[in-house]
């Protein structure tokens, strides 16, 4: 008898009530891909993403400057990032400095 592993792996993870910390820590990574492929390196160092709760992605900025520059382009990043996830799970942004 022959499983899909993705389908058992989602159903098993689901069983175990552990789903939405694996999409919270999704998340957190997804963000740091969107950050690099929207800011140069140098810039992208300075923005550590940390946690979601009730859609407000947490990012830590090294710098207030840091944090004014990702505000310009803070509805780019929530529209990509959701892209990536495939669902509208980041509504807002919590800017941590």
């Amino acid at each position: 008898m022959l499983f899909d592993l993705k389908n058992l792996l989602n159903s098993s993870v689901n069983r175990a009530g552990i789903g939405a910390h694996v999409g919270a820590v999704n998340a957190v990574n997804a963000a740091g891909e969107v950050i690099g492929l929207l800011f140069h390196a140098e810039l992208s160092s300075k923005m550590t993403p940390q946690y979601i709760k009730n859609g407000a992605l947490a990012i830590k900025f090294a710098s207030p400057i840091s944090a004014q520059e990702f505000r310009f382009k803070e509805e780019d990043f929530i529209r990509e990032i959701n892209k990536k996830l495939g669902a509208e799970k980041v509504k807002r942004i919590k800017y941590l400095t």
